[in-house]
Order: structure tokens, then sequence, then C-alpha cells
């Protein structure tokens, strides 16, 4: 434990508020289901388009698929080397999509779990190469499927000076192309346009957001804008504003916040992570962290954010309105899973799931929870953790 992890866990955490938590956070959520794995970190989580399996990919190289009600339905050790990402497929419920540090995304399809459907990995010619670097080996942090998923886009590490973004087609596994030029850095997360499919954004740890038109062939000219968030970029989330649909929320790796009409080149809205804290109504910022966020049923998104302070912590969600976040709703559960790494939205806006890095995923729906409701699953053990990487 370092110097700076022992003051941290010296400064408390507290609510901020007046008046009763539940008037503050006056949309109610419960935690339907929840299931404890062990000891491994739960790295990524997500649900398929018809709501009828989850999953959840873990630090021990893992992938569980679960039923509505969270039971293990089946398990695949997808890749050797560590797993970056896994997603469903957005049209088949049936099929999921996995990617590693071996260099691979893999396709895979519930019905047959035991062998992966297809492999996508970088078959160029390094000697073809007309610039750096030459080195074949591109491990894969991080990737996304077109809103028809015809085809899946993988973000790499930085490979000599530059990072790539490479093209495959889904139907055929053919490589279709990359980009190598508009970062320079570890990209963290690729995002196509949930409705247009020629439409993609690109974030990375050099702090750049890009927006490229995948219709035109040559890189220069796909690059439709470039946003320096002058931070580390964490994650991307595309969301409607005034019936447009060009707004891209960005999440930092130092807990903030930025907004970005993307035919601009300045964030029209920023939050630190104060203003996070301030909008989940906690008192001190430096517990306080970001999950995702996630589409609401009306314009705008929901953040979801918490406090990793041990004594008191807390999983909530804020919307933003009139320029401030406001507290939505305050998540509540019977165990404690740790820090929450991820989570997803169920379709037709019914909930979300949520993995934390105790081993522990949550399945959180609207509403009170039902005085009926017992589920043997929520008596689990206590854990806590702090945000470091799993491996």
């Amino acid at each position: 434990m370092s110097i700076s992890d022992i003051e941290l866990d010296s400064l408390s955490d507290k609510d901020d508020l007046s008046g009763d938590l539940s008037e503050v956070f006056s949309s109610p959520y419960h935690c339907a289901h929840a299931v404890n794995l062990g000891n491994s970190y739960v790295l990524n989580v997500d649900a398929n388009c018809d709501n009828s399996r989850y999953l959840a990919s873990f630090s021990n190289k893992q992938v569980k698929i679960f039923s509505p009600s969270l039971d293990v339905v089946a398990a695949v050790s997808p890749h050797e080397s560590r797993i970056t990402q896994c997603s469903f497929s957005k049209t088949d419920p049936q099929l999921f999509f996995t990617s590693s540090e071996d260099c691979t995304i893999k396709l895979w399809d519930l019905r047959s779990p035991d062998k992966s459907v297809s492999e996508f990995r970088d078959t160029s010619d390094p000697a073809k190469h007309q610039g750096p670097p030459s080195r074949p080996d591109k491990p894969i942090t991080c990737f996304d499927t077109s809103a028809d998923c015809r085809v899946v886009a993988g973000g790499t590490e930085q490979v000599g000076p530059d990072s790539f973004i490479l093209f495959w087609d889904v139907r055929g596994v053919s490589l279709m192309g990359g980009y190598w030029e508009s970062h320079d850095d570890d990209i963290t997360c690729i995002r196509f346009h949930p409705t247009n499919n020629d439409s993609l954004s690109s974030g990375s740890t050099d702090g750049l957001v890009n927006v490229f038109d995948l219709k035109e062939t040559k890189e220069d000219e796909a690059l439709v804008s470039c946003h320096n968030t002058e931070d580390s970029v964490s994650n991307l989330h595309w969301f409607s504003k005034k019936e447009s649909d060009r707004y891209l929320a960005i999440s930092t790796h130092t807990e903030g916040l930025q907004l970005w009409d993307t035919d601009h080149y300045q964030p029209y809205q920023t939050f630190t992570r104060s203003d996070i804290a301030h909008g989940i109504r906690r008192k001190a910022p430096e517990h306080v962290y970001i999950v995702g966020a996630q589409e609401q049923a009306d314009q705008g998104f929901l953040l979801m954010a918490g406090s990793r302070y041990a004594a008191d912590p807390c999983l909530r969600l804020a919307t933003m309105k009139n320029k401030k976040l406001k507290p939505v709703a305050d998540l509540r559960s019977k165990i404690s899973g740790g820090i929450v790494r991820s989570t997803a939205q169920l379709k037709q806006y019914s909930g979300f799931i949520t993995g934390s890095e105790g081993g522990v995923v949550s399945v959180w729906r609207p509403g009170t929870e039902p005085q009926t409701h017992a589920d043997s699953n929520l008596k689990m053990k206590n854990k806590t953790s702090k945000r470091d990487k799993p491996y």
C-alpha cells in the first residue's frame, strides 16, 4: 500500500445533502438479483439485444453467460492472454465477441460455446506497410461493432510510435484496413454511432477523441474532427440533445466528464471530479469515481458514479439539467462487492447490470423492491477493494 493510499483511506466521505435521501434521489431502483463469482475482478458486463442473456468477463480469463436471474448458463475461456473486452452482438442475441491482448477478437455462439465461430486478427503483410511500425503484434485493447453488426473495429496498444484502429468484415472475417496516424498512445475506447454505421469515435490516453467517416477510404479524409480533452480518455458515450445525436460524453482517467458537440472544437460543458461528487451528493471528491454513461428514455444520458470510501460506499445515478449534474437514483444493495468497474444498460430502459472488483454481478431494476422478494443470491460475503488494475 502506498502513502497516497494510506492518506486516502484516512480521508472520510459521507453524504452531502439536507433532507431525506429518498427525496433527493427520487427515482427508486432496487437490486433485483446479485451473484458473487469469487475472488476474480469483473472487467466488463453486457446484455444481449433481447435481454435474455447477460455476460461478464473476469480477471481469471473467463467469460460467464447468465440468465436474467443471474444463473450461470455457460462459461468459456476464450483467450490465453488477458481479456480486454466482451460484448454481445447488437443484432443477434446468440452471438458475442471477445478481445484480448493476444491480438485477436473472437466471435462466439451461445448454442455451441466450446469453439469460437470466427477469429479476427491482423493479417496484413508487415513488409508492405508504407510507414512504421512494421511489428506485426498489435494487442487489442477495445472494440465495437457497427449498429448493423457487419463491421468490427478494434483499437490497439501503442506499437512503435503509433496505435491502430483495425477493421474487419464480420461475415467474411477479412481485414478491411486500418488507421494508424490519428493516435500516438494506447486506444482506450471505440464507439460506433448508435444509428450511423459509417460514423466511429475513438479515444486514447493521448487525450484525443477522433470522429471518422468510414465512407472515406483514406485516413486523413475519413477524419471528420479531432477533439483534444487535455486529459487521458477513459470512455465515450454518444447521446442526443435538441433532437440531434452528434454529441459525445467523454469520461477521463482523472474522473472528469466532458460534453462535446462533435461539430465544434471545444467542450460546451465540463465536470471536474468535485462536480461529479456534488452531483451524487458526496463530500470527498478524492473517493468518487465514474462507472459509465447510459442512454435515458428522453434526450441526454444517465451518469453512474460512486464513492469507494470503504466505511460508507455508494453507487448512484445522476443526469444533467440546467448545466448541472442532478441526483437521480441511489443504488443500494444488501451486499458490497467493492468498486463497480463496469455497467451496461438493459434494453427498453428496463434497468442496468453492473460488475465489481469484488466479483459481484448485479441486476438493477427501476422501482421499489417487491415486498415478497427474497433472493438467496443476495446473502453473500461483503468485500471491498481499491480501484487498481487486477493484473
